[in-house]
This record gives C-alpha cells, structure tokens and sequence, in this order.
C-alpha cells in the first residue's frame, strides 16, 4: 500500500505538524512524517518525549478496520513484531509503551482527528547518554553494543510503516499477539485512574483493549489508566 512521506530535517513535534497540516494533505493516503530532530516530542498524558542522540521520531496517518481503542495495542504489537530482528527481548507494557528488560525503550501516542488516527511513535535506538537525563521512569536502548548507519536510520519508519499495512489484522489476532508480548501478564501492578490507585494481578485485556486486574479475587476493567510496574518509577 502507498503512502506519502514528508522528510524534515528538524521539526517540535511530528504528530503537531500532522494535525496542523491535515487538512491541506491528501487524506485518503497514508501519510508518513519523519525528522532528523524532534525539539518538542509529546507522550501520553501530555509528558515530555526527549529525542535523544540515535533514536527514531516519526508519525503517520492511519485507518484501522478494526475497533480504535485497538490502535495503540495494534501498532505496540506491530512495532514488537518488526523491531524483534535487531532485539528478540522486546515486549509490551499497557497500553502503549516498548519495553526491554524492564525498562521502557520507546512509546505509542494515538489521537482521533476527522475519523483519521495519528499515530506518533518514539523510540530509543542506538547507544543514548539516558543517564544524563532525568527521566521519571527506568530508560534503555533498543540496541546497546552497536549503532545504526545513517541510512538505516532514514529508512525504517517507511519500512515499518510498509510492514504495518501489509499486516491482517483483526479484532482476534491483535489482542492474541499482543498478550503474547505482554511483559506483565499474571505480574502484580498498580494502576492509576482518575486520582485513584488499584493494586493486583494483570490477567489480560478485553476484546477491546481494556486492562483486566485481578484485585482481590474481583475482576476490575480499565479504559485509559496508567499502568506502572511494581518497583518502577514510571
């Protein structure tokens, strides 16, 4: 399937500059945007992304055929499916994070504009001077002995994005996959949904991506909360 892909050299925030220019692109191809430097990345609940030296910053247009409160857990397993060929150890933690070895690696942000899903994706790749940072969660690199060439760098997102529109996908397989990468599934969490702490087991997720919790013998869903594993910071 074709897309479009916008290459800059330095831009704040790929995701921004899909939403501001939407209107003006073609909207019933994918479109795909990629920078060299990103200067004002944002995560979910409105945290800051920090582009570091040998990372990856791109966002693209997408249109599920699937329910979209699926998406993120959809792209989460689509980036673990591809990216297990430079790191096999890569899993997922709920809803939207790449973690490898118990710390985070990169991140999925999704957002609905005009029945169009932008999906922003930031990932630490290469070798990166995260202790000089003072991130609120455990950070790692996807790779630590070696680093990518240039080239490489430049042409994953459109490789990834290839891999992605290529894929099956249905309700069924994604929330198969994805519990097969889980990296907390039957592990104790807390979970934090509006200003509230739940504690217990992580026994899977619902047809439609929500977290099931197993809190004192009672099954409890969650929508949107954030997950944290029990000795994290995040």
């Amino acid at each position: 399937m074709k897309f479009s892909h916008i290459k800059l050299a330095e831009i704040e925030s790929t995701q921004y500059y899909l939403k501001d220019h939407l209107s003006k692109l073609n909207v019933f191809k994918n479109v795909l945007v990629t920078t060299e430097k990103q200067t004002a990345g944002v995560g979910r609940r409105g945290t800051e992304w920090i582009m570091l030296q040998n990372c990856l910053a791109f966002s693209f247009t997408y249109k599920p055929n699937f329910p979209t409160e699926l998406t993120s857990l959809a792209i989460g397993m689509a980036l673990a499916s591809y990216f297990s060929k430079y790191n096999p150890k890569l899993r997922l933690k709920w809803p939207n994070d790449l973690y490898l070895e118990g710390k985070k690696v990169g991140g999925i942000i999704c957002s609905l504009m005009d029945d169009i899903i932008i999906v922003g994706v930031g990932i630490n790749f290469g070798e990166s001077a995260i202790e000089n940072y003072n991130f609120p969660y455990c950070a790692s690199s996807l790779l630590s002995h070696r680093k990518l060439k240039a080239q490489e760098y430049h042409d994953i997102p459109a490789d990834f994005l290839s891999h992605l529109l290529q894929l099956k996908l249905d309700d069924s397989s994604i929330t198969r996959d994805w519990t097969l990468l889980c990296c907390h599934m039957n592990a104790t969490v807390e979970m934090l949904e509006d200003n509230k702490t739940y504690k217990g087991k992580f026994v899977g997720i619902t047809d439609s991506g929500l977290a099931i919790l197993d809190i004192d013998g009672s099954k409890k869903e969650f929508l949107s909360g954030h997950l944290k594993l029990i000795g994290d910071s995040d």
